[in-house]
């Protein structure tokens, strides 16, 4: 049986990924309103499989039960983390793509 103090410490640990959850989905989105679809395949696969199951079996060992909570926590943070790394890339190539043309005279400022 679990008591009711584990029930809040459970809410408690697993709210943080409310926080962090949002970053991986909005940037699916938005990778793919970019004809990105690879970036957004990536983003998509590691936020729902990869990194869930990764911090699960990890976290489990280590916490147990407390470890299932903070798997969503961990593992929207991880795809948080690949997601902005994805779009900080992107803005680099943008950037590169832009200075070319300006050299050519087709880049819009």
């Amino acid at each position: 049986m679990i008591s009711p103090g584990a029930s809040a410490e459970a809410v408690r640990l697993f709210s943080f990924s409310y926080l962090v959850g949002w970053i991986d989905m909005c940037f699916s989105s938005y990778f793919t309103a970019l004809d990105r679809p690879v970036r957004s395949l990536l983003v998509s696969f590691f936020g729902t499989l990869v990194f869930p199951l990764a911090f699960l079996f990890l976290l489990t060992a280590r916490w147990g039960l407390n470890g299932i909570w903070l798997m969503a926590s961990a593992s929207a943070t991880a795809s948080g983390m690949l997601t902005l790394g994805f779009a900080y890339t992107l803005k680099l190539d943008a950037h590169t793509t832009c200075r070319q043309s300006w050299r050519n005279g087709s880049c819009a400022t």
